[in-house]
């Protein structure tokens, strides 16, 4: 700042400072407008407000060596800004008492702003930790829901395992069944006839009516044996070579 505190003048698009430049002086709009930028040049860039005459920007400048938080952009050609050091502050404020109420409401506004900045940020980070927590949360219950569903599915496929060997062991059973009851009525067929046969052999049907007389008293009258057919024992094969030999005489008694 000079001895007369001119203002000097700047064209729309240039630059008064830059986002993270150090710098130790605030500016007085004088006339014109500039525009406050977060990112500027940048992808994300984004114009947080514009300036106006009688507006100051810079003030925290003065206060602490900290980069600049934004970066100032001329919005209007002849816009006139006024640059105040450290050095000259008190010389500015001696001169116009009046603006030093000025730029403590506005350095008090600021201030608030940067504290309700401070506040989302630890808000979003609270929140973000809460849902990181929430996620982490999430995931071990995903991860013991995997294992709980793992496990339930290996205990289906033992099921159905389980279930088509006793299918095995249900078929066998039902065959075994069917083929004990072929057998239980085979076995009565057998045991029909035998019985047909036994009692045949026991009435001696087929022989003489003399003979079947005398074998009817087999048991009361001593020394009847039997009758030929029953007394021989020879191999099946010559069983019809035999009863031919014998013919007749196969139904004698001995």
């Amino acid at each position: 700042m000079n001895a007369t505190f001119d203002p000097v003048r700047y064209n729309k698009g240039d630059i008064v400072f830059r986002e993270g430049e150090y710098g130790s002086s605030m500016y007085d709009i004088r006339w014109g407008s500039v525009g406050v930028y977060a990112g500027y040049g940048g992808p994300d860039e984004k114009r947080l407000t514009v300036l106006h005459a009688g507006e100051y920007f810079g003030e925290l400048g003065l206060l602490d060596t900290m980069p600049r938080s934004a970066t100032i952009v001329v919005e209007e050609n002849g816009t006139q800004l006024l640059e105040i050091t450290i050095d000259g502050f008190s010389d500015y404020f001696n001169n116009k008492p009046e603006k030093i109420l000025k730029i403590m409401e506005h350095m008090s506004i600021r201030m608030r702003e940067l504290t309700d900045d401070y506040l989302d940020a630890c808000r979003t980070i609270s929140e973000y930790l809460e849902e990181a927590e929430q996620d982490t949360l999430v995931n071990a219950l995903t991860l013991e829901l995997n294992t709980v569903c793992e496990q339930i599915q290996s205990a289906d496929n033992k099921r159905e395992s389980m279930e088509e060997k006793l299918g095995d062991f249900r078929t066998k059973l039902e065959n075994l069944d069917r083929k004990l009851g072929e057998a239980q009525i085979a076995y009565h067929g057998i045991k029909s006839k035998l019985e047909t046969l036994r009692n045949l052999a026991e009435r001696y049907d087929g022989y003489g009516s003399s003979i079947k007389r005398v074998m009817e008293h087999k048991g009361k009258i001593s020394g009847i044996i039997g009758v030929v057919a029953d007394i021989m024992q020879v191999d099946p094969k010559y069983e019809t070579a035999i009863e031919t030999a014998l013919g007749g005489n196969i139904q004698n008694i001995v």
